[in-house]
Order: C-alpha cells, then structure tokens, then sequence
C-alpha cells in the first residue's frame, strides 16, 4: 500500500501540465535518490458544461524512467471527483478508435478522488500509441457517468522495450511495424481486417507455414497449426516462459499466457490435441482492440 501511495503522489506532482490535444514532456529530479523521473501527459477535451469554469477534463499521465518506456499510468480528474470507493474496482470504460467497448482496470487510493491508477499500464500505453481517438466512460460525482475524449496520436513512448519475444516481436515480425501487403495474396473482412498465410520462423530453427490477420497495417493475430506437433508444443512453451519469465504448463492439452503473465499486450493460446495436432493462437492486444465489432 505505501509504495502504491508513492506512486500516487508522483502523479499528482505532474497533473495539470499538458493542454487539449498536445502530448506534453516534463520531468522532475529525485535529489536524494540522484534519480530523474520523466512525465508525458494529456489533456482530453473539456466535457460540455452549462459554464466554462465548471466544465471538467481528464488527464492521462505517464510515467517514466528513462523517457522511452512507460511503466506506470493514470487518469487524474479536474474540477470533479470519481465516484469510486478507495481500494475497490471502479467501473471505468474504454474505446480505441472505432474498436470494442473495454472495462479499464484501475486501482483507486487517492482519499480526494481525482485520480486513478491504471493496472495494465503497459498495454495502455501500447494501445494509446496506435490509437487516433480515445474515450474514456466514468463514474463522476454529482453528475453521474461521464465520457471524456482524447486523441493521443504522436506518443514518442513505448509500453515495453523493443525486441521483446511475445510482446513487441513475433516470429521476427516487429509488431509495431505496420506489414506491407503488397503482393500477397490476401482476403479482407467486413471490418477491415486482412488475413494471409506465410511463413514464419516462430523459434530458431523451425521454419513454419502462419497465418497472420492485420488491422490497418497492424498484425492483431497469429494462427499456427502443425502436425505430429508433441515436440514443438514442448519447445513452444519452454520458449515463450524463457521470455516471458513465467512457468505456465501444458495441462490436459492446454497452455496459455493471459494479461498477468503478458503485461496485457497479448494472450497466448497453445492447444494439443489427442492426435497430436498443436493449435497456436497469438493475439496482439493493442491492435485487435481497435477493430471495430
């Protein structure tokens, strides 16, 4: 709790610093620790209100270390207060771009309610560097749920660091780069997605055919299956858990990786069957969230 606390009083020390639209830099020295933090926060536009000097606005703010990866985020409150009990889920929505409505898991410890923690701050951050529009859905005070707009196009930060397996890399696939279709043969979906088949060598040494599903240029998921696949399947798992620091098993069949083991930015499907037919199934969370229902 107290070094929740701390965390919080870092992110109110860098509210109120950015204006509508405009990602602002900052950042603030820890003389004792010999320390700097960096900030990037912005503004959404104000909510309509029958005055000016009673409209609210909602702040993002990130945090980070090295003014390159951001690993802690929030959501700091002006002229209002969450309606949300301290220590206890708040029932916050979210929307990237023209995507799915999405429950944003928060932590509340501020006693002023004016500010939110963000769980998942990682892939929040992923996703708001893809995003062209975001709106936010709350519980505020006296007004009841309120909806707040922000276009966080621009964000010169990254959720997690370049070159990481199963969370910024796939198969030698940089999964923020967006992928060139041109000469491939690919079919497109109704709402926009467009899939096709390649090789991918998904770990050193073996080489396989994939199927890879986009979303305005962005890989959003990832489909292997390969047959006879009892040793891949062993070598999947022992790969994916050397990258991801976890110890996740097959168990009946069945492995997978979801937000607690991911930071959030993907899930991880692994299926063996009785044939021995292995099933691989890799979602890129902050491009599959922008696709619209």
């Amino acid at each position: 709790m107290r070094k929740i606390l701390l965390i919080a009083t870092l992110f109110i020390a860098f509210a109120g610093k950015s204006i509508a639209s405009d990602w602002v830099y900052s950042e603030s020295k820890d003389e004792m620790r010999d320390k700097v933090r960096h900030a990037a926060t912005l503004m959404s536009e104000k909510e309509l209100s029958s005055t000016p000097d009673s409209a609210m606005s909602l702040e993002v703010i990130l945090l980070s270390d090295d003014a390159g990866v951001s690993d802690k985020a929030g959501l700091n409150l002006s002229k209002a207060q969450y309606s949300c009990k301290t220590d206890e889920q708040c029932d916050v929505k979210i929307r990237f771009d023209n995507g799915k409505i999405e429950t944003l898991y928060i932590s509340t410890t501020d006693p002023n309610n004016i500010l939110l923690l963000i769980d998942e701050p990682r892939a929040f951050v992923e996703k708001l560097r893809l995003s062209k529009r975001v709106i936010v859905e709350l519980p505020v005070r006296g007004r009841g749920r309120s909806q707040f707009k922000f276009f966080p196009d621009g964000l010169k930060w990254q959720g997690v660091d370049s070159g990481r397996r199963y969370l910024s890399e796939f198969g030698g696939i940089n999964l923020r780069d967006k992928i060139d279709l041109s000469g491939k043969d690919a079919s497109k979906k109704p709402n926009g997605v467009i899939c096709f088949d390649d090789k991918l060598e998904v770990i050193i040494g073996w080489v396989t055919q994939a199927k890879i599903c986009t979303y305005d240029g962005m890989v959003s998921f990832i489909s292997i299956k390969e047959k006879n696949g009892k040793k891949r399947a062993r070598e999947l798992v022992t790969d994916i858990n050397k990258a991801l620091g976890s110890k996740i098993k097959i168990n009946n069949g069945v492995a997978m990786w979801l937000s607690d083991k991911t930071l959030g930015i993907s899930s991880i499907w692994i299926v063996l069957d009785k044939k021995e037919e292995l099933s691989m199934d890799f979602f890129y969370n902050p491009a599959s969230s922008r696709i619209p229902e």
